[in-house]
């Protein structure tokens, strides 16, 4: 069974010299595109990429070189294969998702106390994955979600555990 797992926390500082030779960087390398480049895994990133752009490759996953990108806010991955995903980092204000091949998204919270918010995560995309369930405890780790879009999975029971009470500002659920 494909797991994708989501950890969010604070990750080391690390300093790359240069906008990854498989992609396009704009705004001092805050921006950077690797979008319908045939990558078959991430380049190494920057600590001040703050977007970040990999619509149409071939990734599996999405690993720990993320860790590198501590400013990150926007991850777009659309249309790739990705059935698992490493995300160490609390800064994420939109992630998406939509269109791989995701069968579950666990939230798996922890860091030096325990816990982690990202509690500027305001977006949320896995329509167009494999889901049969609709994510659980997104309260615990996005407790400001606005949108969480979930269309066109294979979600058999939409039934929502009690964290989503506790998501205030949820306005849009599909």
């Amino acid at each position: 069974l494909m797991v994708s797992t989501v950890v969010l926390c604070q990750a080391e500082q690390m300093t790359m010299a240069a906008c990854p030779d498989q992609c396009d960087c704009f705004n001092n390398d805050e921006t950077v595109d690797c979008s319908r480049r045939g990558l078959s895994r991430l380049p190494q990133l920057r600590n001040t990429t703050r977007r970040l752009y990999l619509e149409d490759n071939g990734l599996v996953v999405l690993d720990l070189r993320l860790r590198a990108a501590v400013e990150l806010t926007l991850l777009i991955a659309e249309r790739n294969l990705i059935e698992r995903i490493n995300v160490t980092e609390s800064r994420l204000q939109e992630l998406n998702l939509g269109a791989n091949r995701i069968r579950a998204f666990h939230i798996e919270v922890r860091d030096t106390a325990g816990e982690c918010e990202a509690t500027g995560l305001k977006e949320i995309n896995l329509s167009l994955n494999l889901l049969s369930e609709v994510p659980r405890n997104l309260s615990a780790f996005a407790p400001n979600l606005e949108i969480l879009n979930l269309s066109y999975n294979e979600i058999e029971s939409a039934t929502l555990d009690e964290s989503f009470a506790a998501l205030v500002a949820l306005r849009y659920l599909d």
